[in-house]
């Protein structure tokens, strides 16, 4: 169906402010794919109305928060209208005492916690660029950022969503309150689910108290063995790390203003709290730990540098940064697996001759590879060829592959996702339910549902 055509289907049912087919409409691709429409929605009536018309008309709406994500997820089968939730950015109430916010679900992520620190609180999940990232599209891709060791990830704080059907039923699941147990837990389907289920409009979220504690401590090693067991003895020790990343010697020149400082170091970077006291016990744990390690040294980041130092790893690689990284893997197995893993996918990626590096989260069994361009460019055949070797490497330690970011063309030669196993024809069942025309981001999720 042709633009025009399209367009007139809305022009009696929408605000003409609300519609747009011209220019615009290139920077709102998806992989590559240009939308026929933009619709900007105001309130959840219109986006309703938007997905009702769509779906008797089948037409294909791809959701759009601050763009910063859109890129995860397997190319869209189809894409007429993309609806973009930047008029809808209200905080629409905060209840400090019950230490919970809801707002709608193209808030930027920035302006959330600005809010909430004059309460003296904190949400806890990070995205990268957070002040373009939405809170909706941080939730429909599952990102929780470096917090979620000890406060967890969008699953177990997202406590209530107001969302809409592809029908354009306007349906809601939890509350306003942390115990709130009525109904099905219908929130967590739409966690992680890239807008394929249904579009969120609001989101009830809990809080945390403002941490005041807060040290970031750097140790460096020579090795990436060492750095995994000083990590190991930090939690066994109970110093209650929010966040813990090990970045291995070649991650280092990516760091704006740690090149020096690393100097080929593998480095574990993590950051404790301690409540109102305890701190000055817990870094001399930290210094003991680390110098237990031969050649390892370790030193206290001051809490300006510490800021910059976790936003430039939460920004790392990302394709909207700066610095973007060609491809970038993640790969999920047991944490005693974790060394494994690394040496051997290294040694695939050794094939590419191109920059590589790798980012470890012991903790959460998980390891991010980054290729950086470099020197002549892979094709996208021999990329897909490279992940289909890593996930035959990953399979056999029991872990898995997925493909956060990578060249689109790519994405025409594999599944980003990988292998669903088992879960396909459960996942495409939920799928015909929520969606049954498939009109709702078709083709990016798993099994390209």
């Amino acid at each position: 169906m042709m633009s025009e055509n399209i367009l007139s289907l809305f022009q009696d049912f929408l605000p003409a402010k609300v519609l747009k087919n011209e220019n615009p409409a290139e920077y709102f691709n998806v992989d590559g794919i240009i939308p026929h429409l933009i619709v900007t929605p105001e309130n959840i009536e219109q986006i309703s109305t938007v997905l009702r018309i769509a779906t008797k008309n089948n037409l294909s709406v791809v959701p759009w928060g601050g763009g910063t994500k859109i890129n995860i997820g397997n190319y869209p089968t189809k894409l007429d209208i993309v609806l973009c939730m930047s008029e809808m950015d209200k905080i629409i109430e905060m209840h400090p005492a019950d230490m919970t916010v809801r707002v709608q679900a193209g808030t930027k992520m920035e302006s959330i916690k600005r809010s909430l620190i004059k309460e003296g609180q904190l949400l806890p999940l990070t995205s990268p660029l957070e002040s373009r990232a939405t809170i909706g599209g941080t939730v429909s891709a599952n990102v929780s950022g470096y917090h979620n060791l000890i406060y967890g990830t969008s699953r177990d704080l997202v406590i209530g969503t107001k969302f809409v059907q592809a029908n354009g039923t306007v349906a809601k699941s939890g509350g306003n309150v942390v115990k709130n147990v009525t109904g099905y837990d219908l929130n967590k389907l739409f966690i992680g689910a890239i807008g394929t289920l249904g579009i969120l409009a609001e989101i009830s979220l809990k809080v945390i108290p403002l941490p005041r504690q807060m040290q970031t401590f750097l140790c460096f090693f020579s090795s990436i063995s060492q750095a995994l067991e000083a990590d190991t003895q930090i939690k066994q020790l109970g110093l209650s790390p929010t966040t813990s990343f090990i970045l291995d010697t070649n991650s280092a020149s990516h760091v704006d203003g740690y090149k020096d400082l690393f100097q080929s170091s593998t480095v574990l970077a993590t950051e404790l709290y301690s409540g109102s006291s305890g701190m000055q016990k817990r870094e001399n744990e930290m210094v003991r730990i680390c110098h237990a390690e031969t050649n390892s040294s370790c030193q206290v980041v001051d809490s300006q540098s510490a800021q910059s130092l976790w936003g430039q790893l939460s920004n790392f690689g990302h394709i909207n940064h700066d610095d973007s990284a060609l491809l970038i893997l993640r790969c999920g197995l047991r944490p005693s697996r974790l060394k494994q893993a690394y040496d051997s996918i290294l040694a695939e990626l050794s094939d590419v001759n191109l920059p590589i590096s790798a980012i470890l989260q012991q903790s959460l069994g998980l390891i991010r590879f980054y290729v950086w361009s470099g020197g002549p460019i892979p094709t996208p055949k021999s990329l897909s060829s490279l992940i289909t070797r890593i996930r035959l490497v990953m399979s056999e330690l029991e872990g898995y592959t997925v493909v956060e970011q990578c060249p689109v063309e790519t994405k025409y030669h594999c599944d980003v996702w990988g292998n669903p196993g088992n879960s396909l024809n459960l996942m495409k069942q939920v799928k015909a339910q929520f969606d049954p025309s498939s009109i709702l981001s078709p083709g990016r999720f798993i099994g390209r549902i």
